[in-house]
């Protein structure tokens, strides 16, 4: 299953991370695929992500790329109209969790918005090893 796995740069299995959940939706907050441990609805999720996206973006003139909800870690990748949010534990390791989304973001960019499922399946399939 997909929380029990872990992603790793090359094949030094000291740097691995774990992953909670990922979740990617329209900057409008149309949810478009989840995989979700902490989150019973993913639909519900991509909304709150997405407020959580736009309020920032009307107060700073910055936009989000991470915030820390109590031990979990909210990382995000804006994408054209996309963003990807990836939760974390918040002592795993950012920035390889970062890397791993802006591929993962990339991929989907790259393989079309309604091929999403199957590209994080693959995804996960080709670069997610089994802890």
């Amino acid at each position: 299953m997909f929380f029990k796995k872990m992603f790793a740069r090359g094949s030094d299995d000291a740097d691995k991370t774990s992953v909670l959940d990922i979740i990617i939706f329209n900057k409008d907050g149309t949810p478009v695929m989840s995989k979700s441990q902490l989150f019973k609805e993913g639909d519900l999720a991509a909304g709150f992500l997405s407020a959580i996206n736009t309020f920032i973006g009307m107060i700073t003139a910055d936009t989000l790329s991470s915030i820390t909800i109590g031990n979990q870690k909210i990382l995000f990748k804006h994408s054209g109209d996309l963003i990807g949010a990836l939760i974390l534990d918040k002592q795993q390791d950012e920035a390889l969790a970062a890397d791993m989304l802006a591929r993962l973001m990339d991929q989907i960019a790259s393989g079309g918005v309604e091929n999403a499922e199957k590209v994080l399946s693959n995804f996960l399939t080709n670069e997610i090893k089994q802890a």
